[in-house]
């Protein structure tokens, strides 16, 4: 379904959904704004492959595909993330929970850079610790644990 959605409260701990006509109830709602990469202007990158959040799937120069993450078929081996914002953490966190190595790239002074720095550190915290965990075959570290 696609399209404007409207919360419009609980019913029998539920959430009552209006998409249009069409009233939905759900256990549970994700909220998805929409949002779209932005694509760096960075030299060679328009003659790899690469994936990104949003923008629909296309073939790039010289036939590389690109596309979105979501409809990436192939988990990488190792996956280098341009950018530590909200979607670049979240793309690091989905590939390195699937078990891809992941290399998390930012030019900022900070990750998260609209968070407040105490934030972003506990952030960068909560991220290695998870990271150190999944290197050394411990399960100990859930997405609670860092979107605490």
């Amino acid at each position: 379904m696609r399209g404007h959605a409207r919360l419009e409260g609980r019913e029998d701990g539920r959430f009552r959904v209006r998409v249009g006509d069409y009233v939905i109830a759900a256990d549970q709602v994700v909220v998805n704004t929409g949002t779209r990469s932005v694509i760096p202007a960075i030299d060679g990158l328009k003659e790899i492959k690469f994936i990104h959040a949003g923008l629909p799937w296309r073939a790039g120069p010289a036939a590389l595909p690109t596309g979105n993450w979501l409809e990436w078929a192939a988990r990488p081996e190792h996956l280098a993330m341009i950018g530590a914002g909200a979607i670049g953490l979240e793309m690091a966190q989905f590939y390195r929970r699937m078990g891809s190595r992941v290399t998390v790239i930012e030019f900022g002074s900070q990750i998260a850079g609209h968070e407040h720095p105490e934030i972003a550190d506990s952030n960068l915290a909560r991220l290695l610790a998870c990271t150190a965990a999944s290197s050394s075959g411990s399960n100990s570290c859930s997405p609670d644990s860092f979107f605490s």
